[in-house]
């Protein structure tokens, strides 16, 4: 078994934003990189939402016709299931939680592995889920998730399924925060679906960004963190393995 480095998506997506944004520090960055773990409400919420997206028949339903979810617990007022309940049936014979990875070769570097997972593959759609406070287009526009997605499956087509949470109400249970707020949750959500696609520089944008965050990576010395033990095998990955060229060009 040899070491080969092992980058998830969702790490190449912070790396962009902490190239792009101030509000990343390095020290965000390097912890992302190292693994270390963090969790916020709005996390927990969103973790809560999809689980129930994915596993409806795992909630606690209430007489109202709300659910509590078992993970965070997590309450969905009767509004917000209704919505969840047409998602899912508009779906045609959906796949849910897909894990994906792709292998890219580079003429003067060992084989990088690029790991992730999204919410739906519904035929030859990919769709990813999301739940945010207020939406922006651009945030999803500009991210790579979507594009490393599309490039690993060569697929032509990536849909964003964004619930906008809207209003508050009260947790009905009177449930506290740590610091004995009454906890609130959304009351509703507005549904923003919307499509991109593959274009003609997708494979060497994805490049581009895998050789800005190694060069990241060896500078601050954090390749023990992206390396691991592994067993190439292409039958183990997605058909689109891409090689040949420098990774230092």
């Amino acid at each position: 078994m040899n070491n080969h480095t092992y980058i998830s998506v969702t790490t190449l997506e912070e790396f962009r934003r902490y190239k792009l944004y101030d509000y990343i520090t390095d020290e965000r960055m390097i912890d992302r990189i190292k693994g270390v773990k963090t969790s916020n409400p709005a996390m927990m919420y969103g973790t809560d939402f999809w689980h129930y997206v994915e596993k409806p028949e795992e909630a606690y339903r209430l007489p109202t016709g709300a659910v509590r979810m078992p993970q965070h617990d997590s309450y969905l007022p009767e509004a917000i299931v209704a919505k969840i309940d047409q998602y899912r049936a508009s779906l045609q014979i959906p796949v849910f939680e897909v894990p994906v990875r792709a292998k890219y070769e580079f003429t003067d570097l060992p084989p990088i592995i690029i790991s992730g997972r999204f919410d739906v593959m519904e035929g030859d759609v990919i769709r990813d889920g999301k739940t945010c406070k207020g939406f922006d287009y651009e945030t999803y526009e500009d991210s790579l998730q979507w594009r490393f997605y599309l490039d690993m499956l060569g697929e032509k087509m990536f849909i964003y399924d964004v619930f906008e949470k809207r209003g508050v109400v009260e947790d009905p249970n009177g449930a506290r925060d740590d610091e004995g707020k009454l906890l609130t949750w959304p009351a509703d959500v507005e549904l923003h679906s919307f499509p991109f696609y593959s274009y003609p520089e997708l494979k060497r944008d994805c490049r581009y960004w895998i050789a800005e965050f190694m060069a990241f990576v060896r500078l601050k010395g954090l390749m023990e963190y992206v390396t691991r033990p592994f067993d190439i095998d292409d039958k183990d990955f997605t058909p689109t393995v891409t090689s040949g060229e420098s990774f230092f060009k």
